[in-house]
């Protein structure tokens, strides 16, 4: 089963999500699909996280880092246009539901730029994640 909401939202509004992501402390799993290959990683987003604009194009860029660098996010604020939020549930091999709950960046061709998979289960995260759902989820009708 699968359930998502959608939003259109400012890059304000996408910096101001990217921020709370940052502060929440959570692990995800980034996937970013690429044109012939997948790169997977599980990192707290952070501690490191700035703004800059990208001296050969001058895009708004907001990056996450680790502490010595060794790991590197970088969001381009000008093609992310929305935020999806998905449950989706999974049949393990010992026969237990596992419930994937994915922020998906949405660039302006609608596809997803990539997925941030929160990798905590406990009631906190699960509380947060729904939090999220709804606060994003109802900007769509204040940012249009």
């Amino acid at each position: 089963s699968s359930s998502s909401s959608s939003s259109s939202l400012s890059s304000e509004s996408i910096n101001s999500f990217l921020e709370e992501m940052h502060n929440s402390g959570y692990e995800f799993r980034v996937v970013v699909v690429g044109n012939g290959a997948i790169l997977e990683s599980t990192e707290v987003l952070g501690p490191v996280m700035k703004s800059s604009t990208s001296p050969k194009t001058g895009a708004e860029l907001i990056t996450f880092a680790s502490s010595d660098s060794s790991f590197e996010f970088h969001v381009n604020l000008d093609k992310i246009k929305n935020v999806s939020f998905v449950e989706s549930s999974r049949s393990m091999p010992n026969g237990e539901e596992k419930v994937l709950r994915i922020c998906r960046l949405i660039n302006s061709e609608g596809a997803s730029a990539c997925s941030l998979i929160l990798t905590d289960s406990s009631s906190d995260s699960l509380e947060w994640f729904g939090q999220m759902k709804k606060k994003f989820g109802e900007e769509l009708a204040s940012s249009q």
